[in-house]
């Protein structure tokens, strides 16, 4: 059999459990119920509680039934969550009602906490009356227009609510209210009003036997200054216009006085004088002394052009009055008077004052009566080079004598003008002798062949100048120096000075201006042939090696002859042999000639040339 166990628990678990008599079901069942109830609310006032219970299986065979073996035996976790009983603190309220977890709303007459306590007249309950207590409580007697067992009811008009002089009851939804006259007040309009009730709503307030008087701000009017006032009422003071807005005005004052009604007179702590004027103070009022540009009692009017103000210059209108334009020599609003040095007004020159104002002497970039305008070409400013409009003003590229602003400064040799070259001075500037390679007025550009540098000889440019090859009897860079015997021209021969120059006396065996030419004898002129000469070379060797073999083939035969190895009848033979030898004889002797000029050109009875341009063949 099993039984439920119940158990309690005050914020831990309790070890002991009271046996109910209920049968569990059958088998070794451990099982928690849903928890029961909370029970009743009890204990003293601020220590009470309430518990509720759950019911618990617990198998027959353990032993002792506490919880803890219970548990145990059904390997349950020993924890808040498999407990049988629970407690809790809670509120009871005795004499009321609970009025949220933790807070009692008693009933009338009790106090405390739990609502557990009477209340007492020392305990103040009466809000609007006076408290007297009993055996049992207190009793609240209630000011007029309330009721109520604590008198914090206010009454409405038809519960016996009447308002005194005159004033009118009006039911609300916190109770009645009293609307009084003018002079009255209080909660029952008893009383006159006085300055402390502040009745005067736009304005200042005078107690007297009778209640109070109210003076009135200036736009608002009525006993208590409760009224806005319009046009109507004529509110604007010292020639003020009057404009309604809404339910109210609005003042436009003069230029005098100021204020909402224009009421107040204006000084010159409030700078009336407009455009420049200054102030004075007059009385009670002010004064303004305008500025030229300006008239009116505030300085209000700009002056125009039609009044002629401007003395010395012209005049243009503007919005705000009247502009004048001076002349250079005049200064002042009103061009009317004469500026002087003391002002600095020639901006780039000195300046110097006279009985007309002044007189500036400008810098050689400006002109103007002020110096203030840029010099241009217009004006010819290079005295001796060419002028050029810049932004900046003029600029002179000088001649190559001169230099200064204006090109107005003759550069001397102590400026070291020339670059390449000796500088002389003259009366019109510095003179450059420039050294062979360098040309220009100042000897700064390389000279080139378009300058005929070369004297006697031909001229090509190169990277690095021109370059000059030089007829045969010069010398020198530019080739202006003659040769002479000094320098031993003559390479065969003999030299003799001339005012032209050398003069070479070759050998025998040489030519040209300096002998250096080899001349070629009369045998080797013969034998100087054409450039086809190899190939004809080649056939004549051919041919002469073909005549050999016929001469050796001729000996043998002669030889035979001697030993009787050939008839008589070959003399005819040896007589061709000997008119074949003569001829070839003949042939040595003869010169060769090139064979485009052999007989044409140099016929045999001519002549023949020494030397010819023509390479050397060989003899035979």
């Amino acid at each position: 059999m099993k039984y439920f166990y119940s158990a309690v628990i005050l914020g831990v678990l309790l070890e002991k459990f009271v046996l109910v008599q209920t049968i569990c079901g059958k088998g070794n069942d451990c099982i928690f119920h849903d928890w029961l109830e909370w029970e009743s609310c009890t204990g003293a006032c601020g220590s009470q509680s309430q518990k509720r219970q759950r019911e618990f299986c617990c198998p027959d065979a353990v032993e002792p039934k506490d919880f803890p073996h219970c548990l145990a035996n059904c390997s349950l976790p020993n924890d808040e969550a498999h407990v049988g009983s629970q407690k809790r603190n809670c509120l009871h309220c005795f004499h009321g009602h609970n009025y949220g977890a933790n807070t009692c709303k008693c009933d009338p007459g009790y106090k405390g906490k739990c609502c557990e306590d009477l209340v007492k007249c020392s305990d103040n309950p009466c809000k609007h009356g006076t408290c007297t207590d009993t055996n049992a409580t207190f009793v609240c007697n209630c000011d007029r227009g309330y009721t109520g067992v604590d008198c914090d009811t206010r009454k409405q008009c038809n519960q016996g609510v009447a308002c005194d002089h005159g004033g009118n009851c009006v039911n609300a939804a916190t109770g009645f209210k009293c609307h009084c006259t003018d002079r009255y007040t209080g909660e029952f309009c008893e009383r006159y009003k006085k300055c402390s009730d502040h009745p005067c709503e736009h304005g200042s307030c005078n107690d007297n036997p009778t209640g109070y008087t109210c003076t009135c701000s200036p736009e608002y009017t009525g006993v208590n200054c409760e009224r806005a006032i319009t046009c109507s009422d004529t509110p604007c003071q010292n020639g003020g216009t009057c404009t309604n807005q809404g339910g109210s005005f609005r003042c436009t004052c003069p230029n005098t006085h100021k204020g909402n009604v224009c009421q107040t007179a204006i000084t010159c702590s409030d700078t009336p004088c407009q455009n420049g004027g200054t102030c004075t103070n007059q009385g009670g009022s002010f004064r303004c002394t305008c500025p030229n540009t300006h008239k009116g009692n505030v300085c209000q009017t700009a002056i125009r052009c039609t009044s002629s103000p401007c003395q010395n210059g012209l005049c243009s209108d503007s919005p705000t009055g009247y502009n004048c334009a001076c002349d250079v020599k005049h200064t002042g609003s009103k061009c009317d008077t004469l500026v002087q040095c003391s002002s600095s007004p020639c901006v780039h020159g000195t300046c110097a004052d006279t009985s007309s104002g002044f007189n500036c002497t400008c810098a050689p970039r400006y002109v103007g009566v002020k110096c203030d305008a840029l010099k241009t070409c217009s004006s010819n400013p290079c005295q001796h080079g060419t002028c050029t409009n810049t932004p900046a003003g003029f600029k002179c590229t000088c001649d190559a004598r001169y230099t200064g602003m204006t090109c107005d400064t003759l550069i001397t040799c102590t400026a070291s003008p020339c670059q390449h070259g000796t500088c002389t001075d003259t009366p019109a500037g510095f003179v450059c002798a420039c050294e062979n390679l360098y040309t220009g007025d100042r000897c700064d550009r390389p000279r080139t062949c378009s300058s005929h540098p070369c004297v006697h000889g031909a001229c090509s440019d190169t990277a690095s100048g021109f370059k000059c090859s030089c007829d045969a009897t010069y010398t020198g860079m530019v080739c202006d120096t003659l040769i002479t015997c000094a320098s031993s021209p003559c390479e065969h021969g003999t030299c003799t000075d001339s005012p032209t120059g050398f003069v070479c006396t070759c050998g025998s065996s040489y030519a040209g201006i300096k002998c250096e030419t080899v001349l070629v004898t009369d045998e080797e002129s013969e034998l100087l042939l054409p450039e086809w000469f190899p190939y004809l070379e080649y056939v004549l060797l051919s041919l002469a090696s073909l005549i050999g073999l016929m001469a050796l083939g001729c000996l043998c035969l002669k030889c035979c002859q001697v030993f009787g190895a050939k008839n008589d009848d070959d003399d005819d033979d040896d007589d061709d042999d000997a008119d074949e030898d003569d001829n070839l004889r003949k042939y040595r002797r003869d010169s060769i000639f090139p064979l485009d000029h052999q007989d044409s050109v140099y016929p045999r009875d001519r002549p023949k040339p020494k030397v010819f341009n023509k390479r050397i063949g060989m003899e035979f």
